[in-house]
């Protein structure tokens, strides 16, 4: 009779680059486990919200083989693989990419056992410098005209856009008539 100790299983999901997730750059995440005594694992899954990605059989093999599931899996995903690891690369990260990751571990065991491990990616926009345009060339006092102010405010909503009113390089404070302002998404 063969007994099998799975509480000796450790699987640890780390993100390691880069703490920012910002959109366009590339994230690491690591699957990380450790089996003792008669345990092995056969197989790992790597998921992100509930879906498998990649598939990698791991038993009794140095050369760890994954295989991606096609169907969810865009070519921007990718793995690296090491003894008692697996690291799958994003690249150019995408707000689509914002979710739960998760490291499944199954061991070589009559039933089965499973631990997992997850992690989360948050993406980040940094907000871009904004930029105004005037329709019109020549502006002639207490006459009406229409400024744009165009930006990108950032996701999650990290910047906003503040007018400041200035008359001859001096600061001041219209009339709330004089000004009116619209906002479009």
């Amino acid at each position: 009779m063969i007994l099998y100790d799975v509480s000796a299983l450790e699987v640890k999901s780390s993100l390691t680059y880069p703490s920012d997730n910002i959109k366009g750059r590339s994230a690491v995440l690591n699957c990380v486990w450790t089996t003792s005594g008669s345990e092995e694992a056969l197989v790992v899954n790597i998921q992100k919200n509930d879906t498998n990605y990649f598939t990698c059989t791991v038993y009794k093999t140095i050369s760890y083989s994954c295989v991606k599931n096609v169907q969810t899996s865009p070519d921007r995903f990718t793995t690296v693989n090491g003894v008692g690891n697996i690291s799958m690369t994003i690249s150019n990260l995408e707000c689509l990419d914002e979710a739960t990751y998760s490291c499944q571990v199954f061991l070589f065991t009559p039933a089965g056992q499973v631990k997992q491990a997850d992690t989360i990616i948050g993406i980040k926009i940094p907000p871009s410098s904004p930029a105004l345009s005037i329709a019109q060339t020549e502006v002639l006092e207490n006459s009406k005209i229409n400024i744009s102010c165009t930006a990108t405010l950032g996701y999650p909503n990290v910047g906003k856009i503040v007018w400041k009113y200035y008359q001859n390089g001096i600061p001041f404070t219209p009339s709330p008539s004089d000004i009116i302002t619209s906002s479009t998404n």
